[in-house]
């Protein structure tokens, strides 16, 4: 590709940045989008190869989506936009895990059997909720200064800044600062990746997480790292009395509707009644 091309794809990768998405998914779909551009047969022709699995498929057409709209081309948004895009077989688990089934991979966990420091990736998003991306992409430097401030702020699908107070929590944050020559976690996670290391990384923690949950009775092919993060927010829920204002603070989630996502419909029924109740005296 040729030079200015290289640098428009970097100008591309900072537009992805500054509409919150991570550094890691902006060197995926930079990456896509040159090799799309550079396919002999266009890139639609890569987008729907049959040699590329469904997913990689999708993956595709989402960067060139981005590209679209970021180079302002109509014309190839609109062909792109047409596709017709297989479905993905995998059906994804979405409920969270049960009190028993989070204590068996948490038990687990202390006696798996891996580097250390994807054990203490993978600990990190059991015990506070992380997302797989957000632990990935913590930077040395930001995990030192968490330590010195006891408040963690990382750039996440936005700008987030959270306290910390558990031990394993700290413990784990303590681990990766102890430790020289990197720059985010995923070097530390898949070091001998020459190419898309963040992937490989996410790739490696997810087998990971399927092999811990076979080593707790669970079926592998139901775990993700993203069901963790959904059952730590289930029960900090009810840990802290079913107030989605406070899960949503806690978790950094942008909208209220993520968090009401979590409320049981009895919970929710017991929120409408409040809220009536509230309204019936302020009419009065």
């Amino acid at each position: 590709m040729a030079r200015h091309k290289l640098s428009e794809l970097r100008k591309f990768e900072q537009w992805l940045l500054d509409r919150g998405r991570s550094e890691g998914t902006a060197v995926i779909y930079s990456r896509n989008v040159r090799l799309c551009l550079a396919h002999a047969g266009g890139p639609t022709s890569r987008i729907t190869s049959r040699s590329m699995s469904p997913a990689t498929r999708r993956l595709n057409l989402a960067s060139m989506r981005a590209w679209c709209k970021y180079s302002g081309d109509d014309e190839l948004l609109e062909r792109v936009s047409d596709l017709k895009m297989p479905r993905l077989e995998r059906v994804i688990e979405k409920k969270a895990l049960i009190a028993n089934e989070w204590g068996g991979m948490l038990e687990a966990l202390d006696e798996y059997d891996a580097n250390s420091n994807i054990v203490e990736s993978m600990r990190m998003i059991c015990i506070r909720g992380f997302r797989i991306g957000d632990v990935l992409r913590l930077k040395r430097s930001e995990i030192r200064d968490g330590l010195e401030s006891g408040v963690l702020n990382y750039l996440a699908k936005a700008q987030r800044r959270i306290h910390w107070s558990i031990k394993p929590f700290r413990d784990s944050l303590e681990h990766f600062a102890s430790q020289s020559g990197w720059t985010h976690i995923w070097d530390l996670v898949s070091p001998s990746a020459v190419r898309d290391r963040p992937k490989a990384a996410r790739v490696r923690l997810e087998r990971c997480f399927r092999e811990l949950a076979e080593q707790a009775g669970i079926d592998p092919e139901t775990v993700y790292p993203h069901r963790l993060r959904r059952t730590y927010a289930k029960h900090y829920l009810a840990e802290t009395g079913g107030d989605p204002v406070k899960l949503q603070k806690h978790m950094g989630w942008a909208s209220i509707q993520t968090a009401m996502s979590y409320v049981d419909e009895e919970e929710r029924e017991v929120l409408d009644k409040d809220a009536d109740r509230m309204l019936e005296r302020l009419l009065r």
